[in-house]
């Protein structure tokens, strides 16, 4: 796998990952880490492949097949020693939390006769041969042989579609038997048949299995797959490389054909990763914040849900500037800046929240200050004194930058309580707007508003004719349907299962507010209970908090 297709990622941004749904697989020579590497996808939600650090190993995190993985490497050879298997599976454990852990690697057989360099061997037992007590006449063999994970062992036996062709034409067998696990690099047959005397029924050896045994006991279900690379029989470093290969490639192929199937791993409540139905602490396919997203950019464009408005909304600012009016939380600013950036519109963002408190002439002193900014104009922080000076300034910062130019102005966040002041407002913003119309370079020029208070009530006999240049488009509380499909949106991006009681309940408190939604999720995703009880908690909180900060 070459560089680019791995990302480094914190360790902590993926608690989430850590419920048991991720398959540890185990390598320990380089060759066997590089081959198995090769074959990770990114899971969805990423471009890349994981790197994760952790204490004082590292973990690739993707797609094996069709489940979620962590791929880690021993620090060295063995069961017993400092970077050994039982240490290292102990660690991953504590760290990752898998229910399944799969050792893939290469091993020696002991039959050159009746086995191939590439035949793969599936642990029923392991041996752990250096266990014994030595004394004067005689050695007394003391290591427990522990057996393998009963269900990971029948799903590997009763593979009936695997096949894996050697250059010769030939394919390799699976061999399902007693593996010897001891701290020797065995490559002396003296040894190997001394070995073979004591335990007849074993068709192969490795140095690490004897440590994953160990470590999963009671943890996890275990098993090793190994190709054969060697016979133990002083012949090792001939074609080493190759035959390294060959068995590494064939021990992945029979680990990918299991990781294929739909149901192998569903007794352990493991399913594959795009159909995970996540419970207690869930998988997370996207960065939260990028899913449950206040503000919209670009890179939120999956998660946001388009509804009719958007196709009122682009249909109406073809001819009209548009103010859109409604309830807070119901959705105004994301459906304005979508659509302004998916249209690839040119427009000046204005923002009027800092002006609270201020006279109606800083409200259009800032609208001017904006605009200047955008044209890159060197003149300093406008201080007109009335309105009428005001205004005629934007007109003509307008016609010496934007003449014949399709340009939007979008203004959010008018800071105005008082009907009066609100009425004064948008006297003077539809004095503006016409005024603006009035000039003949200007007339692909047009304002997009968003406000709480429905500015209709304040257009004057007089104003009437701003009806010819602003579309008046009130935005209601989202339908139920709507909120269903934001819902659906939310939880398949999380990989969140939520109970249908639950989101019956969610539904009918969050009154058509996409707001409250939003805030609801983050809620659930501070801490990891997600219990029923606690689920209906986060609602009553989600509506105190809302209520408390007024946007109810």
């Amino acid at each position: 796998m070459q560089k680019e297709y791995l990302m480094e990622y914190d360790y902590e941004k993926l608690s989430h990952f850590f419920n048991g749904q991720l398959i540890l697989l185990v390598t320990v020579t380089e060759v066997e880490t590089e081959i198995t590497r090769s074959k990770l996808t990114a899971l969805d939600g990423f471009e890349r492949v994981l790197k994760v650090f952790r204490d004082n190993y590292t973990y690739y995190i993707g797609k094996f097949g069709k489940y979620a993985v962590a791929l880690v490497q021993t620090g060295s050879m063995g069961s017993m020693s400092a970077g050994g298997s039982i240490l290292t599976v102990k660690t991953a454990l504590d760290a990752i939390k898998s229910k399944i852990v799969l050792m893939i690697g290469i091993a020696f057989g002991v039959d050159e006769e009746k086995q191939n360099i590439g035949d793969v061997l599936i642990s029923e037992t392991i041996i752990p041969y250096n266990a014994k007590r030595v004394g004067e006449t005689e050695n007394i063999q003391r290591g427990t042989e522990t057996k393998a994970s009963t269900l990971l062992l029948n799903r590997f036996k009763n593979i009936t579609t695997w096949e894996y062709q050697f250059e010769n034409g030939s394919k390799a067998k699976c061999i399902p038997t007693k593996i010897l696990s001891g701290e020797e690099l065995i490559d002396n047959k003296s040894r190997r048949d001394e070995l073979l005397k004591i335990y007849p029924e074993a068709k192969g050896g490795e140095m690490e299995g004897a440590g994953v045994a160990a470590a999963c006991e009671n943890n996890a279900d275990w098993i090793l797959i190994k190709g054969i690379c060697d016979f133990a029989d002083g012949k090792k470093g001939k074609d080493k490389k190759e035959k390294q290969k060959v068995a590494i490639e064939s021990a992945v192929s029979l680990c990918l054909e299991l990781f294929a199937s739909e149901n192998a791993f569903k007794e352990r409540g493991i399913n594959p990763f795009c159909e995970n139905v996540i419970s207690k602490s869930n998988v997370c396919l996207a960065n939260k914040n990028e899913v449950l997203f206040e503000v919209y950019d670009i890179q939120k464009e999956a998660y946001y849900l388009e509804r009719a408005e958007d196709t009122e909304f682009n249909q109406r600012i073809l001819q009209y500037g548009i103010w859109v009016y409604g309830d807070t939380g119901s959705g105004k600013t994301n459906l304005i800046l979508r659509n302004l950036i998916k249209n690839q519109s040119e427009y000046i963002p204005i923002t009027l929240g800092a002006c609270v408190g201020e006279k109606n002439i800083a409200l259009f002193n800032e609208i001017l200050n904006c605009i200047q900014e955008k044209a890159g104009s060197n003149s300093a922080y406008p201080n007109h004194k009335t309105f009428q000076t005001c205004s005629k300034c934007i007109q003509d910062e307008l016609k010496t930058n934007y003449k014949d130019k399709t340009l939007l102005i979008h203004i959010e966040e008018i800071p105005i309580d008082s009907n009066s002041e609100y009425r004064q407002f948008t006297k003077s913003l539809f004095a503006l707007i016409n005024n603006i119309h009035l000039i003949s370079e200007l007339t692909n020029v047009k304002f997009i508003l968003s406000s709480i208070q429905n500015p209709i009530t304040h257009i004057s006999k007089n104003d009437q004719k701003i009806h010819q240049y602003l579309h008046f488009f009130q935005l209601n509380c989202w339908k139920e349907q709507d909120i269903k499909a934001l819902i659906e949106v939310i939880t398949k991006a999380l990989q969140y299962d939520l109970p249908s009681n639950i989101q019956n309940e969610l539904i009918e408190q969050a009154k058509g507010s996409p707001r409250f939604i939003k805030k609801f999720f983050k809620n659930v995703f501070l801490n990891d209970d997600r219990t029923e009880a606690n689920l209906l908690q986060k609602i009553k909180d989600t509506d105190n908090e809302l209520k408390q900060f007024g946007n109810e």
